[in-house]
């Protein structure tokens, strides 16, 4: 039955007005409507070819959600430039020709129409000119400048193998006018704004990843344009954690000075009894020194009872009293370089506490659980491998929904302040719940089941505009028509092997926001094109001669449009020995494609595959 209908689907005529009188005649549910839509694009593909045209002073970055607006950043990255799309205005009497084009269609101009340029960026501060997120209906452009990073021993807190950016400026323009609506200021803190990679978007919530500082800022947009501090998750999970702290601390201090007080009163009655010692001897009792804060005692324990449950605090996620033999000293003084908690003696540990902990905490009443269930080993495995939870970092982070938040872990490398690439695989997937401050689940970089959510509910990761049923059609290549378990096999055949799969399909996973282009050309659910050298993914890609065809899938034996990879002049003898860099940026609703190749030898070209 599914075949045949398969086949019935495949017989239709690809005829824009059979298309458009189904659409008028048929009532389709209210989940299709947008899906036959999209379809349309089948009968609409690019006709016309325009090559050399006059390229910009501009680093083009991408169209906005709505396709009404390309984002582009000055040579230097210091200016934000933002271009109107419309087509070229011509007129023609009579027939059209076959290969006719306008006559100032190789005129950027004719294509894109300048809104504003303006100066961002001063002195030694650059833009971030793969970074650009949309609020509010497109009302705001969130772009980012950053001073030069250092590295060394330059800040005193932080993660000492990331290196630290002294001040990320978060940056509000408004799109109208490119006037700056709003900042926001973060020091010495290092965030990964590569093509989107370190802040997320869900409807007016951001949540920007520190990486130094190991901290999750959630901000909220407001529709005036200011930025509002939400959440600030890292060492402090509440807003009055620590106010928790302090009281704790105070009591610490306040003991300590009366241990320190009754030792004072014990040496001089024992000096009253006795017999007289001399002024000199009676000069030098020792008077204990009282620590002025928990970081500072000298013993690992006294700043660990911090972590002892007492009132409220033990009902907020503090790691109580274990059933178990507690382990020897070296384990509880491991110094945690993620989540520094100011200065400590010499050689005793930081306090654990916030996220880490939480953690911690989750995968010790796991080992628990699988002990009560006859896995005595699972404890003893827990310890084993104690420092390495400690270590972990936040590396990656998104939103599910409005208050849970999808968190990715990874290692620490030696080599991370060389190369602070965004490509290491995370170690942990870790769903955590703003609401209640608790963490709802952990799971490895090899579970299935993660793979399954992600290919059930694609369009709900990449969706950062949740109101636009367009968006919501947006899917990666490998989530297609079949369901996740058929997905998971052909993946499996593609890729040798289920975990190569699983590996594979969580490598954009927690997603970047913003980064699939809505276009139906790049929908796997309309055509069949090559993802080795294409996909919905903003992204630049290395050039080859290679055609890319773009086959519907209705009608698999015709080729709708190809992008042909000699189009560009390139000299001969420079084609195999330069680095060149092609990006495809496609209009996400109308048929529109524009190939953007920059080189160092023939500077950068541009063509513009269209339909007249």
């Amino acid at each position: 039955m599914q075949t045949s209908h398969l086949s019935a689907q495949r017989r239709q005529p690809v005829n824009l007005l059979y298309k458009l009188r189904n659409r008028e005649t048929t009532t389709p549910p209210a989940a299709a409507q947008v899906h036959q839509t999209r379809s349309l694009y089948a009968c609409l593909p690019p006709t016309s070819l325009v090559c050399k045209v006059d390229p910009p002073d501009t680093h083009l970055c991408r169209f906005t959600p709505s396709g009404e607006y390309l984002v582009a950043f000055g040579p230097v990255a210091r200016e934000l430039v933002l271009y109107r799309h419309r087509a070229p205005e011509c007129s023609f009497h009579g027939e059209l020709p076959a290969d006719w084009t306008p006559p100032n269609a190789a005129s950027f101009r004719s294509h894109f129409q300048q809104v504003f340029r303006v100066t961002l960026a001063h002195g030694t501060e650059v833009l971030a000119k793969d970074f650009v997120l949309t609020l509010h209906d497109e009302r705001f452009l969130l772009v980012v400048k950053t001073t030069p990073p250092q590295h060394g021993e330059t800040a005193t807190s932080g993660v000492a193998a990331v290196p630290v950016i002294p001040e990320i400026t978060l940056m509000l323009v408004n799109i109208r006018d490119g006037s700056v609506a709003d900042v926001y200021l973060l020091e010495d803190e290092f965030v990964h704004t590569s093509h989107n990679f370190g802040i997320h978007l869900w409807d007016n919530l951001l949540l920007v990843v520190g990486v130094r500082q190991q901290i999750l800022y959630v901000l909220q947009v407001l529709p005036s344009g200011r930025f509002v501090k939400v959440q600030a998750l890292g060492p402090h999970c509440n807003d009055d954690d620590q106010l928790f702290l302090d009281m704790f601390e105070e009591k610490e201090r306040q003991w300590q000075l009366q241990q320190s007080q009754a030792q004072i009163e014990r040496q001089a009655s024992q000096y009253a009894a006795g017999p007289g010692p001399s002024s000199s001897s009676a000069s030098s009792l020792s008077v204990p020194r009282v620590p002025t804060s928990s970081s500072q005692a000298a013993n690992p324990l006294q700043r660990a009872a911090l972590s002892q449950p007492h009132g409220p605090v033990a009902q907020r996620g503090r790691l109580g009293q274990p059933p178990f033999a507690a382990p020897p000293l070296a384990l509880h003084s491991i110094p945690s370089q993620a989540l520094p908690s100011g200065p400590a003696a010499p050689g005793a540990g930081a306090l654990i506490q916030g996220l880490k902990h939480k953690l911690l905490v989750y995968l010790l009443k796991k080992k628990q659980q699988e002990v009560s269930q006859g896995n005595r080993e699972a404890l003893k495995q827990f310890h084993y491998v104690f420092e390495n939870y400690v270590n972990l970092l936040i590396w990656k982070a998104q939103f599910l929904d409005r208050h849970h938040l999808l968190i990715a872990l990874r290692t620490q490398d030696p080599d991370m302040a060389r190369n602070m690439d965004v490509t290491p695989h995370p170690v942990f997937y870790v769903v955590y719940d703003t609401a209640s401050s608790t963490i709802r689940k952990v799971t490895d970089k090899n579970d299935a089941g993660m793979v399954q959510a992600y290919l059930r509910h694609a369009p709900m990761f990449h969706a950062a505009d949740v109101t636009s049923q367009w968006v919501r059609c947006v899917t990666p290549a490998v989530v297609g028509l079949h369901p996740p378990e058929e997905q998971m096999g052909l993946a499996s055949r593609q890729w040798n092997g289920v975990l190569p799969a699983v590996r594979r399909t969580l490598a954009n996973v927690p997603v970047n926001a913003q980064t699939l282009c809505a276009s139906p050309y790049l929908d796997g659910n309309l055509f069949h094109f090559d993802e080795k050298h294409i996909s919905a993914f903003v992204r630049p890609r290395m050039f080859s001669d290679n055609v890319l065809r773009f086959v519907s899938k209705q009608h698999p034996d015709r080729v709708k449009f190809k992008i042909a990879g000699d189009q560009f002049a390139i000299p001969p003898p420079h084609r195999q020995g330069i680095k060149q860099i092609i990006n495809y940026h496609f209009h996400p609703t109308l048929p529109f494609v524009m190939s953007y190749l920059q080189t160092f030898v023939a500077g950068p070209q541009i063509c513009i595959h269209t339909r007249l």
